[in-house]
């Protein structure tokens, strides 16, 4: 996921809706929530305009060119897991990514083809926020931002870390790499279609995104401080 955009919360919403949230008992630290609140509103025009329409249209693509387009995004990936899962010391995720990368890249013919996972290499999605979160603190003032979502005062000078560590970074054309985001906006969009009554159920569409993004990164980190593990997001 993993990171950006207002409703990339297919993993976390699917996980967590039923349950009550154990950050209820300390509350979200939401000190700009009047600002937040105007950038979710925004963002959810955005979205209508112009994301949720060219997601439909992408859902609408044969299951495998969607696949496929999948595969590739979540490659280009995995630099960024093996670089954080480096820098909090998880030798096993990083050696996971990095064989993955590799092999995907080569046999798999760019990504297109998940090769590592056939062969029992699962996925650990990693970003630099959760290594800020890992050795800093956990707790960090919530920030939405202006078409890129949910995230944190501690999560968001990561975005550019993180986007520096993507072999995107290192095309030449800046349309490639916008087309590259663009494209990965529009597929991850296009997962959450089916999760959206969930949102439409909520008393409080705000809160409940932020709430859920919350405990959301809060197990990320959890899950750095014990060691990792695998993820199949």
């Amino acid at each position: 996921m993993r990171f950006p955009l207002l409703f990339l919360l297919v993993a976390a919403l699917s996980a967590c809706a039923p349950a009550r949230h154990s950050f209820e008992e300390e509350g979200a630290y939401d000190p700009m929530e009047g600002f937040n609140r105007k950038m979710y509103s925004f963002n959810k025009t955005a979205d209508a305009a112009v994301l949720r329409p060219l997601a439909k249209a992408y859902a609408g693509f044969p299951a495998p060119v969607q696949t496929a387009a999948n595969n590739m995004l979540s490659n280009l990936g995995e630099p960024r897991n093996f670089a954080n899962h480096l820098l909090q010391g998880r030798g096993k995720d990083s050696a996971a990514s990095a064989a993955r990368f590799l092999v995907n890249t080569t046999i798999g013919i760019g990504g297109m083809i998940d090769v590592a996972a056939k062969g029992g290499v699962a996925k650990r999605e990693n970003d630099f926020g959760v290594t800020v979160r890992r050795y800093v603190g956990n707790r960090g003032a919530y920030l939405m931002l202006p078409l890129l979502g949910p995230s944190s005062v501690a999560d968001a000078p990561g975005l550019a870390a993180d986007a520096a560590a993507s072999p995107a970074a290192y095309f030449k054309s800046g349309a490639v790499r916008a087309g590259i985001a663009g494209l990965g906006a529009v597929s991850e969009r296009a997962e959450f279609i089916k999760h959206e009554y969930l949102l439409e159920t909520a008393l409080d569409e705000y809160v409940y995104v932020r709430d859920i993004w919350e405990e959301f990164r809060r197990k990320e980190v959890a899950k750095a401080r014990r060691g990792g593990g695998e993820d199949n997001n």
